[in-house]
């Protein structure tokens, strides 16, 4: 029985102890007639519960029982009054409300309230966000599931409703349709609705039905319910350009409108109510902590489940995917996505040059599953590629020598194929939760190109200088090198981890320190130790650092005495390395919070850290490791960025755009120092009296002196990155003190170059090369990589990885618990609630 059908029966019966109370009065004042009258109405009451409660639980249900007595008991007083004037209108009062209470209480205990819940997807391909929920619903006694698909629209380029599709023939045979004109929500008015389009009006390419946009079904229902059709990767949710990347998927009407917004983990919730809380100031945090939950994806629960099942393979599949021989190859899901094809002009090349390589290479099987939405995009934003890409997909199917998939069971088409090759996308995620190995294609990329030395591309993510020689570790690959400025020379010295080779950013900081490297943890588990001599690369492990997902863990390093100071990015505590026998202490930072350091000074034996877009700053002083964290200039400030002349400091603040000088005992005095057009920048000191800044996005870098004259600038438009191993991340100087302190060299990601400066003047500028010979020691260490997940590169393309995909055993991963499950007992919880 539905919560609402319950509520109108209890009034009834509150509407029976009324009429009761009025017979009473009735037989006391000697009105019999009137009360025998008002006790045929309460028996024709009594009847009509009795068939609700039937028709909901079913005949012989004990509440029926009740009211049957009940019906029994009125008719004998109907017929006492007739015989007898003399009656105890106390005494028949408690014989009908101890029969009514029966009722009641059994309406109350037990009749079992069912909570009706509405499933609303719009596309049959993006069903497996919803389907573990209504599985879990569809077998709970408590609830009543409706699958109800409702249409959609293309849209045209001037934004108009195109082209009506409904696809409700096209999901599981065992899911029951309604179909969504014969459903009516306005009346039904369910308890809850999931849905899994956020977007209403808001979308360029689709659209669905306006009588679903969420703002009016939030007025059909109790709990509005959103899940993501999608599952992404996992990110730093306090990084100021992934909060801007992800805002206009968190800032959509459906998230919005709706009551619950569930999301893949306690990461991506965290990253929503970082967006909403900057979108929405005045409203507390709670708020959104409570609306936003971490609860995972019932995607996952779907991918987990499939299993293999070359049964439903259509026999021209099966002819591809299988040798004569009756062996199976190795088959390679392919799936562009979306925003690949907004962000690259040259995205068909990109496929027609797969495609060749994949015809060419018939070894593997090409399993090519576009986006379902990639045809309707080009139509609406791109229309002048949608012809080739027609011809494309037209000979691909034409020629049949691979499999072209357009069908709506995506956690099938996973479970056939091996691994995944493609575009950055939600599909992704999947292919990580069962193990399988994932390649993302790189659109300037062509896999049959020589490689060549003076193609690839090398630069440091983290380096130290040591006499005349640098030691770095790549900036996309994680391999040690080392160059020798006396010799103009790059040496491959080694892999540092054979399972994360082109994992992205391991390490941040690096230290050499007598024969070995010590390598210091941005997105690593752990320290490493390369021991030069010996050739062998050890791990020290770090305390509870599970905790701390995908986030960025420490942003700079230095050296006191004999050890180590590692300044946190997230973590918890500042490392003290003990370089004699490596022992870790842990230096705790009173008032510490999970807020991100963005930048570092040293001033003699004191370490400032700023945290990023605030005043607040990290003062360790070496000496005695004391770490507190104090305000520095005024309130408002948003510093990001930190350089130092003397005791002076000097700050970027991203608010207002211009550099701050903050000085005083107790850094609380400050002035401004100079404006910038900078969105943002970097600052080093770099000579006794001066520092260097560099604009990041503008390209512009420039030395400036204490009293606020450009002493030396340069305007330089990037490099040309043509390669795949360049930066992904912005320009920008990063730095090195290594042990000269009048020998610094900083490296700048716009013109790929190292700048030297011996104390007051810029000694050399070089660029970092291979040769021929060190590239093929970089080529062996390549095919030595292990990566589940891999970016496909100037040095390890697609011939390297199916080659290595032939050989391997592909294993299933770990099977995760069932989110359809938690997400609807959240759910019913939260409604019990509110009825009560």
């Amino acid at each position: 029985m539905r919560t609402a059908q319950k509520q109108d029966i209890l009034e009834l019966v509150n509407t029976l102890h009324q009429a009761q109370d009025k017979i009473r009065r009735n037989i006391a004042e000697g009105e019999g007639v009137f009360a025998q009258d008002m006790l045929a109405q309460c028996q024709e009451c009594a009847i009509s519960i009795g068939e609700v409660v039937e028709a909901s639980e079913g005949e012989g249900f004990v509440t029926v029982s009740y009211v049957e007595e009940y019906c029994d008991v009125l008719y004998h007083i109907h017929e006492e009054l007739n015989v007898s004037k003399n009656i105890s209108a106390n005494k028949l009062y408690k014989t009908l409300r101890k029969s009514l209470l029966k009722i009641e209480n059994s309406i109350k205990n037990d009749v079992p309230v069912k909570k009706e819940i509405v499933f609303l997807p719009y596309k049959a391909s993006m069903w497996d966000s919803l389907e573990s929920v209504w599985r879990a619903a569809d077998a709970d006694p408590e609830c009543e599931a409706y699958v109800v698909p409702i249409s959609y629209y293309d849209k045209n380029p001037d934004g108009s409703f195109g082209k009506e599709h409904y696809e409700g023939d096209m999901f599981p045979e065992d899911v029951p349709i309604v179909h969504y004109k014969t459903y009516d929500i306005e009346k039904r008015r369910p308890d809850a609705i999931f849905i899994h389009y956020p977007y209403d009006n808001n979308n360029y390419v689709t659209s669905v039905n306006p009588l679903f946009y969420s703002d009016k079904l939030k007025a059909y229902c109790e709990k509005l319910i959103y899940i993501p059709y999608y599952v992404s990767e996992e990110t730093n949710p306090d990084a100021p350009e992934i909060m801007k990347a992800k805002s206009g998927f968190v800032l959509s009407g459906g998230v919005l409108n709706s009551d619950m917004v569930i999301v893949q983990s306690e990461n991506t919730k965290k990253l929503y109510i970082n967006i909403l809380e900057k979108q929405f100031p005045n409203v507390n945090r709670n708020y959104w902590e409570q609306k936003i939950q971490g609860l995972g994806s019932p995607k996952l629960d779907r991918v987990n489940n499939v299993q293999r099942d070359d049964e439903k393979l259509p026999e021209k599949w099966r002819e591809i995917i299988y040798t004569k021989d009756g062996i199976r190859k190795k088959t390679i899901f392919y799936n562009i996505s979306i925003a690949a094809l907004l962000e690259n002009s040259d995205i068909l090349e990109k496929i027609k040059d797969v495609l060749t390589f994949f015809f060419n290479n018939q070894d593997v099987v090409l399993w090519w599953r576009p986006h379902p939405l990639y045809e309707s995009t080009l139509a609406s934003m791109r229309p002048t590629l949608l012809r080739e890409y027609r011809e494309i997909t037209k000979q691909y199917k034409e020629e049949a020598w691979g499999i072209f998939d357009e069908g709506v069971d995506l956690e099938w088409a996973i479970a056939e194929t091996d691994a995944y090759y493609g575009d950055s996308s939600s599909v992704v995620q999947l292919y990580k939760e069962v193990g399988k190995p994932v390649m993302f294609q790189n659109v300037s990329v062509r896999v049959m190109e020589e490689i060549k030395a003076a193609d690839v591309p090398i630069w440091p993510s983290a380096f130290c200088v040591d006499g005349d020689d640098i030691w770095f570790v790549h900036g996309k690959m994680n391999v040690l090198m080392r160059y020798s400025m006396k010799e103009n020379h790059t040496y491959v010295v080694d892999i540092i981890s054979k399972t994360e080779m082109f994992q992205p950013v391991l390490y941040y900081g690096i230290y050499k320190w007598d024969k070995r490297i010590y390598l210091i943890p941005c997105r690593a588990k752990e320290i490493g130790i390369y021991d030069i001599a010996d050739k062998k690369y050890t791990k020290l492990p770090l305390e509870n650092i599970q905790e701390y997902g995908n986030q960025m863990l420490f942003c700079k390093v230095y050296a006191y005495k004999n050890y180590l100071y590692c300044i946190p990015e997230y973590y918890h505590a500042i490392l003290k390395i003990n370089l004699e026998n490596n022992n870790i202490e842990y230096i705790t930072i009173e008032g510490a919070s999970r807020k991100c350091i963005g930048d570092t000074v040293r001033i003699e034996n004191e370490i400032i850290a700023i945290y990023s877009r605030t005043n607040e700053a990290l003062f360790l002083d070496m000496t005695s490791d004391t770490a507190l964290i104090k305000k520095i200039g005024k309130e408002d400030r948003k510093f990001v960025t930190i350089a130092n002349i003397d005791d002076v400091l000097y700050l970027f603040d991203q608010n207002t755009h211009t550099v701050v000088k903050v000085f005083g005992k107790n850094y609380t005095e400050e002035e401004k120092f100079c404006d910038t057009k900078y969105e943002t920048a970097k600052m080093i000191s770099v000579f006794p009296n001066m520092f260097l800044m560099d604009s990041v996005y503008s390209h512009e870098m420039q030395i400036m002196d204490d009293q606020g004259n450009v002493v030396f600038k340069d305007k330089s438009e990037p490099r040309s990155q043509q390669g795949s191993l360049t930066s992904i991340y912005y320009s920008g100087i990063e730095n090195s003190g290594g042990t000269e302190k009048d020998k610094l060299v900083y490296f700048s990601r716009t013109q790929y170059s190292m700048y030297q400066f011996n104390r007051d003047k810029l000694k050399a500028q070089f660029t970092l090369s291979l040769d021929e010979k060190e590239l093929l020691e970089l080529m062996r260490l390549v095919a030595c990589a292990e990566d589940n997940e891999i970016n496909e590169n100037d040095v390890y393309d697609l011939k390297i990885w199916t080659k290595k995909l032939e050989r391997m055993e592909i294993m299933r991963g770990e099977v995760h618990c069932n989110c359809g499950e938690k997400i609807l007992e959240i759910v019913k919880t939260i409604l019990k609630r509110k009825c009560s």
